[in-house]
């Protein structure tokens, strides 16, 4: 039985989104036979962060690792059941009413999220559509994290923003079945509540991560009285905000309340500093999760008698209210899905629809993604960037990359197949030596470009997690950084870099039989330095997804102050060069994604008044078919480079098209212009053919 589970909106990436984020972090896996053959996002494919087009790339990818036509899979399980059947299809059917036309069909549900698959892959939408099977959104959450637990009886939870009407679900799993306890309210969302909260220290959706990391900086006392008058702990595990079972009423009345302590006109815009009350703010948030998650797991824990709790559910990525479930022994087993988000959501609705048990060898690993170029073909690639990066091929990579970074040097580190979810977990992670916390500094000004208190994770050898972190050697399992872990006492300056101002990191354990070549250069380094750890992020800058590819690993090695990159088995060294020198060095081109338009856009009212000049200015732009929940939706560019870009076919560099242009004594301002907007991930530069 061959099921592909799919997440994602029924648009085309190309095409041109509406305003909003509805179906974000897209993606597809495969079950063959009860067996997970491959998954990936789609935003490490057409490289759009929390990508939420239909992922056509995903599936395409999935189907070629498998060997199979589009028109192979026995059945499609598609999530978000609810909305498929209302949302969208209430939009169709007005927009059928408005056009009259009485040849012109209302489709089913079916036929309606097969439309994309028919379009992407040429397949007969009648013969696609019988095959499609919706599952809830919160049961495919729920199916997610149950199934590779292992337990066959557990209390399993799912918590996030909302889907299908609902923002969670608490089920008993036991005997082979899932029985729904209870159903949690769209008003009573946690992960709604949050992000309107989180709005007074600057962030917004898809921030919630920073606000954790930001909270342990801040003092929650100073307004635990605040977030206690917003929120009633109510009997049974109940809770509401402000007393309302209502998004709007909720989000209204608390508005009132913040204006009525003088707070709003202290909100932190985006781009300012951070002040004291922004992380104290911060920090009484956190704990207000922690505390009202805790009240619903405690009644149902007791009410259950279950005393294995699995979690899901976009609140679920929430590290440091894991790490407070795992020390609080409220549950004797936790399970938490390392794709807790709405792309695991995919893994749960193949899980559902394939019927599976629960099996803790189903997902032993997140190695299911497309794999790196190597051999032959990664040379080839590297060949084509050989004015800008040197090449070796040491005897023994992890040998020579153990050096490096026992010397302080940071080192990007590709191999294999691509994880599926938001960790790099040792397949694409920049890694470097955990401890001077300068590392952390340093990381984060030059190579990652976010703000400077966030931390970062540690990659410990899976046998001696103990000797680091306060876990009884039982528990010292946690393969998926998916849990904040108290890091020892007497270890806590000596890890500086990984170690976050509350004695806290956010742990990854590797072990020699899941990942050998990544266990084997951090015993390497511990060979070296008597550490057994390292520190590891994801490969990627602050405008991209994590990279896949051996271009997308280049683009950040000549973007970012890198120096060094071990792919396959080659250690690449970047060329010292200007940003402009690299730029000219590379051939420009637009994805599919994005447009080269022109525009006729009022006059700014400053410019008006500069140059007397009134009306309309004919502007260059490049577009996003994304909305700009994605990343930068339109960017202005010089006229110049507008015509430069028309003529670009993604083989011959910058430096030979302004050769042949007019524009030769401009080269240094579209040199910096292109670096720039390359290293926003507007445009693309690859080694030219």
């Amino acid at each position: 039985m061959l099921i592909l589970g799919i997440h994602g909106a029924s648009r085309l990436d190309h095409e041109d989104a509406p305003e909003g984020f509805a179906r974000h972090d897209a993606a597809a896996v495969l079950l063959r036979d009860g067996e997970l053959v491959a998954a990936v996002e789609d935003e490490r494919l057409n490289r759009v962060k929390h990508s939420n087009a239909f992922p056509r790339e995903a599936v395409a990818w999935c189907l070629r690792e498998a060997g199979l036509d589009p028109g192979d899979p026995h059945s499609f399980a598609a999530i978000d059941a609810l909305a498929l059947n209302v949302s969208e299809l209430a939009a169709e059917f007005m927009a059928l009413r408005a056009s009259g036309d009485p040849r012109r069909p209302l489709r089913s549900a079916q036929q309606h999220f097969a439309a994309p698959l028919s379009a992407a892959f040429g397949l007969d939408l009648d013969l696609v559509a019988p095959k499609l099977r919706f599952v809830h959104h919160h049961l495919a959450h729920a199916w997610s994290a149950w199934i590779p637990s292992g337990f066959d009886e557990a209390l399993v939870v799912t918590l996030d923003g909302e889907g299908d009407g609902l923002s969670g679900m608490v089920l008993e799993a036991r005997e082979g079945r899932l029985e729904v306890r209870e159903r949690l309210s769209a008003g009573r969302s946690l992960g709604h509540w949050y992000r309107r909260m989180m709005a007074f220290c600057g962030y917004f959706r898809f921030d919630e991560y920073k606000v954790m990391g930001m909270a342990p900086y801040g003092d929650p006392e100073r307004f635990a009285a605040l977030m206690d008058s917003m929120v009633s702990l109510e009997p049974e595990g109940r809770f509401s905000f402000l007393g309302k079972d209502s998004l709007d009423a909720s989000a209204a009345l608390e508005l009132r309340v913040l204006r009525e302590q003088g707070l709003l006109a202290q909100a932190r815009k985006r781009g300012e500093p951070f002040e004291d009350i922004h992380r104290d703010f911060a920090a009484a948030l956190q704990r207000q999760l922690e505390r009202i998650v805790l009240h619903l797991l405690g009644h149902h824990r007791e009410a259950s008698g279950l005393s294995r709790l699995c979690l899901a559910g976009g609140v679920a990525h929430n590290c440091s209210m894991n790490g407070r479930l795992f020390y609080s022994d409220l549950f004797d087993d936790l399970y938490v899905q390392p794709l807790a988000h709405d792309a695991g959501g995919a893994l749960g609705a193949a899980f559902a629809v394939a019927d599976l048990r629960p099996d803790a060898g189903v997902l032993t690993g997140l190695d299911l993604g497309p794999a790196v170029e190597s051999g032959e073909d990664l040379d080839a690639v590297l060949a084509r960037y050989a004015a800008l990066v040197e090449v070796e091929s040491p005897p023994a990579l992890e040998a020579r990359a153990a050096d490096l970074l026992a010397a302080g040097e940071v080192v990007a580190w590709v191999r294999g197949r691509a994880e599926f979810g938001p960790r790099a977990l040792g397949q694409r992670s920049i890694l470097a030596d955990p401890r001077p916390a300068e590392n952390r500094d340093r990381i984060n000004a030059l190579i990652k470009k976010r703000e400077g208190y966030r931390p970062f994770a540690p990659s410990v050898l899976e046998e001696r997690c103990a000797e680091l972190f306060d876990v009884p050697p039982e528990r010292a399992r946690h393969p998926y950084m998916i849990t904040v872990l108290r890091v020892r006492e007497e270890q806590r300056a000596r890890l500086g870099a990984i170690t976050h101002v509350d004695g806290t990191a956010r742990v990854q354990t590797v072990s020699a039989a899941d990942n050998p070549r990544y266990h084997a250069l951090i015993r390497e380094f511990a060979e070296r330095t008597g550490v057994p750890a390292l520190l590891n992020t994801s490969l990627n800058n602050n405008a991209e997804p994590i990279v896949t590819s051996a271009e997308d690993a280049l683009a950040t090695l000549l973007t970012t102050d890198l120096r060094y990159l071990a792919i396959g088995e080659r250690l690449v060294h970047k060329r010292e060069r200007s940003a402009q020198d690299i730029a000219l060095a590379l051939a420009p081109a637009l994805d599919r994604q994005h447009k080269l338009v022109r525009r006729e856009l009022p006059c700014a009212a400053e410019a008006e008044a500069e140059t007397g000049a009134g009306g309309w200015a004919q502007v260059w732009r490049i577009e996003s078919a994304a909305s700009d929940f994605f990343g930068e939706a339109a960017v202005e560019i010089s006229d110049a480079l507008h015509e430069l870009l028309l003529r670009a076919d993604g083989r011959r560099s910058l430096a030979a098209l302004i050769d042949e242009s007019p524009h030769a004594a401009r080269r240094q301002q579209l040199a910096e212009e292109v670096f720039s907007l390359w290293s926003r991930r507007v445009l693309r530069m690859r080694g030219p053919a």
